[in-house]
């Protein structure tokens, strides 16, 4: 790629006016910018190992574009990929999955709503094998790696994906980080990289992983940086700020119990008494008070190793060991508080709350795990978690 993405990129200030632009997928070329029904706001998300998501409202009749030109881009699909833009950032970008025109009582004011997905969501149709693989079951169709870190692993994943035909991507990576983990993807799993990624993501010992896009300086070019944490994502030095009365337009302090177990099951692969499943329990809960309660993971399936079920047992029995807190917040963009496009998610955000009916007065520190757009155009949504230990 030729393009210039300048450093930090992906956090420059955003204008007040927003642009839907579309862009080939596979390539990352911008084709042009699409127009949008007046009046109507950008629909975005991005999260932490999350593929996120993204949806327009464009109309048919514009004279930015004609019908025949817009109908030819938007009905072949993946081929292309959308972006809502701020300026230089780009708030969300990802390939079209679904259209939907919708018939006003105006012809002339009819519109296709425009549905689309992050990257990741691609990523999870790519099987884990090496290139031009055809007998799923021999060991050539393995993929061995390690002994490095999981960050690193994670990007070995995506270039092996990349080796196969027409399944290049626009994605850039970070430098290779030392490590001594090692794992072997058996062919005839038939895992995809998209569920071997977020695995990743899941374990114990794992690592954090995002892929956010940005646009060339010239805006020009799309890609999706794949970050990843160590393990987890987030800003180095102090906290973003928002205040009451100044740009924290709201705080929603949701605690959700209905998660919470003391003893996790995770079956793997195999049937009936020749299953393996992992275990693990929280004891603390129990040495305070809690109810005993089992929950079953069934979304890792296809593991073949016991310790790895039990990794994932362990992950879920730390995770689910307290009530979820699903905090909310709602920023005004365009108020005294950091710029949204320096914000990311695994940040951490220093909310100084007053005047809420349930929080006490004070300052409360949280971590972004999702961003996305708010209710009206100048808001943004944040999705906050407990701050992690980070090592």
């Amino acid at each position: 790629m030729t393009a210039a993405f300048a450093a930090g990129s992906t956090k420059q200030a955003p204008a007040p006016t927003w642009e839907l632009l579309i862009a080939e997928t596979r390539t990352g070329a911008v084709v042009r910018e699409l127009p949008v029904v007046p009046g109507s706001d950008p629909s975005w998300s991005r999260g932490i190992n999350a593929r996120g998501e993204l949806t327009a409202q464009v109309p048919i009749y514009s004279d930015m574009i004609g019908r025949a030109e817009l109908r030819e881009l938007l009905s072949a699909g993946d081929r292309y990929s959308l972006a809502w833009c701020a300026g230089s950032w780009v708030a969300q970008a990802g390939p079209i999955t679904k259209i939907s025109p919708v018939r006003a009582e105006k012809v002339i004011d009819s519109a296709v709503r425009v549905e689309c997905k992050g990257i990741w969501s691609l990523i999870d149709t790519r099987p884990v094998a090496p290139a031009a693989t055809t007998n799923w079951t021999a060991a050539a169709a393995d993929t061995v790696l390690g002994p490095l870190s999981w960050r690193t692993i994670v990007k070995r994943l995506l270039e092996q994906m990349e080796t196969w035909a027409d399944c290049g991507l626009p994605l850039a990576y970070e430098t290779d980080v030392a490590g001594t983990n090692t794992i072997t993807y058996r062919g005839y799993d038939l895992g995809m990289v998209g569920e071997r990624v977020h695995e990743i993501t899941q374990r114990q010992d794992g690592c954090d992983v995002e892929m956010p896009p940005r646009l060339s300086s010239d805006r020009t070019m799309l890609e999706w940086v794949v970050r990843t944490g160590n393990p987890y994502l987030g800003q180095s030095g102090s906290p973003h700020v928002w205040a009451s009365g100044s740009d924290l337009v709201s705080v929603a302090a949701v605690t959700d119990f209905v998660p919470t177990a003391t003893d996790w099951l995770v079956p793997g692969q195999g049937t009936e008494r020749g299953r393996i499943i992992g275990a693990a329990q929280n004891t603390a809960m129990r040495t305070a008070g809690a109810p005993r309660k089992w929950r079953v993971a069934g979304e890792h399936s296809s593991a073949t190793e016991l310790t790895t079920l039990n990794d994932y047992a362990t992950a879920y029995a730390e995770m689910y060991g307290a009530p979820i807190d699903n905090w909310t917040a709602v920023v005004d963009i365009l108020g005294d508080g950091p710029d949204v496009s320096s914000v990311a998610p695994g940040d951490d955000g220093l909310f100084m709350v007053t005047g809420e009916p349930w929080l006490s007065d004070g300052d409360y520190r949280r971590r972004i795990i999702d961003i996305s757009n708010g209710d009206e155009r100048d808001h943004i949504a944040l999705t906050l978690a407990p701050v992690p230990a980070r090592f």
